[in-house]
Protein backbone atom coordinates (compact mmCIF):
# COMPACT_ATOMS: atom_id res chain seq x y z
CA UNK A 1 0.00 0.00 0.00
CA UNK A 2 2.90 2.32 0.66
CA UNK A 3 4.04 1.88 -2.94
CA UNK A 4 0.52 2.65 -4.13
CA UNK A 5 0.57 5.84 -2.08
CA UNK A 6 3.88 6.83 -3.71
CA UNK A 7 2.15 6.81 -7.10
CA UNK A 8 0.00 9.72 -5.88
CA UNK A 9 -3.20 8.58 -7.60
CA UNK A 10 -6.04 11.02 -8.12
CA UNK A 11 -8.73 8.40 -7.47
CA UNK A 12 -9.09 4.89 -6.07
CA UNK A 13 -11.37 2.45 -7.84
CA UNK A 14 -12.40 -0.33 -5.46
CA UNK A 15 -12.59 -3.86 -6.84
CA UNK A 16 -16.01 -4.34 -5.25
CA UNK A 17 -17.37 -1.06 -6.53
CA UNK A 18 -17.06 2.53 -5.53
CA UNK A 19 -14.69 5.38 -6.08
CA UNK A 20 -12.39 7.02 -3.53
CA UNK A 21 -11.73 10.70 -4.15
CA UNK A 22 -9.12 11.22 -1.40
CA UNK A 23 -6.61 8.45 -2.18
CA UNK A 24 -3.76 9.59 0.07
CA UNK A 25 -6.07 9.77 3.08
CA UNK A 26 -7.83 6.49 2.24
CA UNK A 27 -4.56 4.63 1.75
CA UNK A 28 -3.23 5.98 5.07
CA UNK A 29 -6.40 4.85 6.84
CA UNK A 30 -6.12 1.38 5.28
CA UNK A 31 -2.48 1.10 6.36
CA UNK A 32 -3.33 2.17 9.92
CA UNK A 33 -6.36 -0.13 10.16
CA UNK A 34 -4.28 -3.06 8.88
CA UNK A 35 -1.66 -2.36 11.54
CA UNK A 36 -4.21 -1.97 14.35
CA UNK A 37 -6.12 -5.11 13.44
CA UNK A 38 -2.92 -7.11 12.93
CA UNK A 39 -1.67 -6.09 16.38
CA UNK A 40 -5.05 -6.99 17.93
CA UNK A 41 -4.98 -10.40 16.26
CA UNK A 42 -1.43 -11.02 17.48
CA UNK A 43 -2.41 -10.06 21.06
CA UNK A 44 -5.44 -12.37 20.91
CA UNK A 45 -3.33 -15.15 19.38
CA UNK A 46 -0.94 -14.91 22.32
CA UNK A 47 -3.82 -15.12 24.84
CA UNK A 48 -6.39 -17.46 23.33
CA UNK A 49 -6.34 -21.24 23.18
CA UNK A 50 -7.99 -21.79 19.79
CA UNK A 51 -8.22 -19.99 16.47
CA UNK A 52 -12.01 -19.83 16.90
CA UNK A 53 -11.53 -17.95 20.18
CA UNK A 54 -9.19 -15.50 18.43
CA UNK A 55 -11.76 -14.99 15.68
CA UNK A 56 -14.51 -14.29 18.23
CA UNK A 57 -12.24 -11.88 20.12
CA UNK A 58 -11.36 -9.99 16.94
CA UNK A 59 -15.00 -9.86 15.84
CA UNK A 60 -15.81 -8.15 19.12
CA UNK A 61 -12.76 -5.86 18.77
CA UNK A 62 -13.81 -4.75 15.27
CA UNK A 63 -17.37 -4.17 16.41
CA UNK A 64 -16.21 -2.11 19.41
CA UNK A 65 -13.59 -0.11 17.49
CA UNK A 66 -15.28 0.39 14.10
CA UNK A 67 -18.95 -0.09 14.94
CA UNK A 68 -19.78 -2.96 12.61
CA UNK A 69 -19.94 -6.72 12.58
CA UNK A 70 -18.24 -8.68 9.83
CA UNK A 71 -20.06 -11.76 8.57
CA UNK A 72 -18.67 -15.06 9.85
CA UNK A 73 -17.01 -16.07 6.59
CA UNK A 74 -15.30 -12.73 6.00
CA UNK A 75 -14.13 -12.43 9.61
CA UNK A 76 -12.91 -16.02 9.78
CA UNK A 77 -11.03 -15.95 6.49
CA UNK A 78 -9.32 -12.65 7.27
CA UNK A 79 -8.29 -13.58 10.81
CA UNK A 80 -7.12 -17.03 9.68
CA UNK A 81 -4.91 -15.36 7.06
CA UNK A 82 -3.18 -13.30 9.76
CA UNK A 83 -2.86 -16.38 12.00
CA UNK A 84 -1.39 -18.39 9.15
CA UNK A 85 1.18 -15.64 8.58
CA UNK A 86 2.10 -15.44 12.28
CA UNK A 87 2.47 -19.22 12.53
CA UNK A 88 4.46 -19.48 9.27
CA UNK A 89 6.87 -16.76 10.46
CA UNK A 90 6.99 -18.24 14.00
CA UNK A 91 5.71 -14.96 15.44
CA UNK A 92 4.20 -15.51 18.85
Amino acid sequence: MVRLKELKPEFLFYSHGGLGKEPAKLISVAIENTRVIGEAILRAYRLEVTDDMVIQNIGDFINDRFGFRMDDYELGSNVRAYLHYFKKKSIN
